[in-house]
């Protein structure tokens, strides 16, 4: 009898893990677990933040992919900071009524003047004058301090208000990840949202270090139910800067690391703080393709060497572009080509 009862008991547990399984809808269901399906489908809304005004005015940036499922444009800008095209920026908000939830996309960089500013400004600044030594990349933070007004405008906020079971989806790809990550942290620690109801997500793709270790410490203690999902791309160079030490500047990534291997056929979820963690090698980047830079500089033939240095370079560039095989927006219309 005895038995009997426990082979009962084994039975209904698994019926309930594999019903629970069955029935997620990562669509419909508030986003509460990663998977490929989950990061394939909500890539297009990563895409959808390199839809420029004009574009989406136009109705031509991935229509076909997200707003014939749903999503609707509520607000959208290109901001610039200063009159300096080194902050020339924009931001797409989204919401789908159908699966109840909300999408800030933000872009990574675009032009030759967002690079230099990004590398132009190697220092740290306090995250709104807190008193927790909590520091954010400088450049990074003149970007947030100039959308915040936009993104998160009384209209927007609303919006969210009058939808207070919605789902907010934080994402974007390389600078966007970190704009995204900036925005995620704002609205929780400014108790600008309801955390519960609101169930913030982060979902970032190539994204570079943003802040100092009590940054990424603090971001991980108040974002809810362990929703952060950083995907990197083994050998993406991005996501490797700025260094952990850089100028005398100490940066941390914030946890919620998925690695993929370069073929992004697997990954690896690594459960840790950086700096707080010595195992698991699958978890580790590093610079792809270092075997044709270490070939160039000992090549005798100039030709020889420049053509390795170039395809050094295409490699390193094609680990951070491409991230899906999902039509996305880095070109701005969702060419197959383009993918991140």
């Amino acid at each position: 009898m005895k038995d009997l009862k426990n082979k009962l008991l084994l039975f209904f547990n698994l019926f309930i893990l594999i019903s629970s399984n069955s029935f997620y809808d990562y669509k419909k269901d508030p986003i509460s677990t990663f998977s490929y399906e989950m990061m394939e489908y909500y890539s297009l809304l990563t895409s959808f933040g390199y839809c420029t005004s004009d574009l989406i005015e136009s109705n031509t940036c991935c229509k076909n992919e997200v707003i014939e499922d749903g999503w609707t444009v509520i607000d959208y800008g290109n901001i610039s900071v200063n009159g300096t095209k080194m902050f020339d920026f924009h931001y797409v908000i989204l919401r789908n009524d159908l699966y109840k939830k909300y999408a800030f996309s933000f872009p990574g960089t675009s032009t030759i003047y967002q690079a230099l500013g990004e590398v132009s400004k190697f220092d740290t600044v306090l995250f709104e004058d807190n008193t927790e030594n909590i520091k954010i990349d400088n450049y990074f933070y003149s970007m947030y301090y100039a959308l915040k007004p936009y993104v998160l405008k009384e209209k927007i906020l609303n919006d969210i208000k009058n939808h207070e079971n919605y789902q907010l989806l934080f994402t974007g790809h390389s600078l966007g990840g970190s704009m995204a990550n900036l925005f995620a942290f704002s609205v929780i620690y400014n108790n600008i949202i309801d955390v519960n109801k609101n169930q913030p997500v982060l979902l970032t793709f190539g994204q570079p270090r943003t802040g100092n270790k009590e940054f990424s410490k603090k971001f991980m203690e108040i974002f809810p139910n362990g929703l952060v999902f950083r995907v990197v791309r083994k050998g993406d160079p991005v996501t490797m800067i700025p260094f952990y030490n850089t100028l005398g500047y100490k940066y941390y990534h914030i946890g919620g690391l998925y690695m993929f291997n370069n073929e992004m056929s697997e990954y690896t979820q690594c459960d840790y703080l950086e700096g707080e963690f010595f195992g698991n090698y699958k978890c580790y980047n590093h610079f792809a393709g270092l075997d044709l830079l270490v070939k160039a500089f000992g090549e005798k033939r100039l030709e020889v060497a420049i053509y390795d240095i170039v395809k050094f370079i295409i490699y390193c560039a094609d680990n951070h572009t491409h991230y899906t095989d999902l039509k996305t927006g880095i070109d701005q219309y969702c060419k197959p080509e383009y993918n991140i």
